[in-house]
């Protein structure tokens, strides 16, 4: 069982400076993540805390709502597009108890904030309706990361994620609004994910659940 630590956020995004990305601002309620991705690249985003464990010790932003708030209603906010959960997933195990998305999308509606997420939980249809509603005032874009229709590989390496079909489904929701839809087919593993029957049922099943686009990347 994670332990969940209730830490205070001076701000609430951080800038990313990166040509390649398709944002400039990384918005994170949590760090740490309870879904256990073997694969997970924002491990290595931690190493600076040498007593962390990324996985099993859970820091939850108790005041990024208020620090939000302060920082997009500045005169000096751009309306940028803000990416959520860069690092972590904002709608991880945590969130069913501490429903800080919520508060963060009635900002963005209040606001008018386009946002970017990606998620591999179906607990993101919890808040359908603010997504529906922000995604008839600005860009919003929701990505589910998938990376196999085998569900004993996907147990393997993604063992507490939600099984992909729930992803699917997510997205089958959301492109009944305006909201655009992708998936990540990323990382592409040798020996595992990487056979041409598991990528074609990738975009096969991506397809018939109506996602607008999917990016892939090894």
């Amino acid at each position: 069982m994670p332990k969940y630590i209730e830490i205070s956020c001076k701000t609430a995004c951080n800038r990313v400076n990166s040509d390649f990305l398709p944002f400039n601002w990384d918005l994170n309620i949590y760090r740490g993540c309870e879904h256990k991705c073997q694969y997970c690249f924002a491990v290595y985003s931690h190493k600076y805390m040498e007593s962390e464990n990324f996985f099993d010790e859970i820091y939850v932003k108790k005041n990024i709502v208020e620090c939000f708030e302060k920082q997009i209603s500045s005169k000096r906010w751009k309306k940028s597009v803000i990416n959520i959960g860069g690092v972590t997933d904002s709608y991880q195990p945590a969130e069913k108890q501490y429903k800080i998305m919520p508060e963060i999308l009635k900002l963005c509606i209040k606001h008018k904030v386009p946002i970017s997420l990606s998620t591999k939980s179906k607990l993101i249809l919890r808040d359908f309706d603010l997504f529906a509603e922000l995604a008839t005032l600005v860009p919003v874009n929701i990505t589910c990361t998938i990376t196999t229709v085998n569900e004993n590989i996907r147990k393997l390496i993604e063992p507490n994620a939600a099984p992909a079909k729930d992803r699917f489904n997510n997205l089958k929701e959301f492109s009944k609004t305006n909201v655009n839809t992708g998936i990540f087919i990323m990382p592409i593993i040798p020996e595992l994910t990487d056979s041409y029957n598991n990528l074609s049922m990738l975009y096969k099943t991506a397809k018939e659940n109506n996602v607008n686009y999917a990016f892939h990347l090894r």
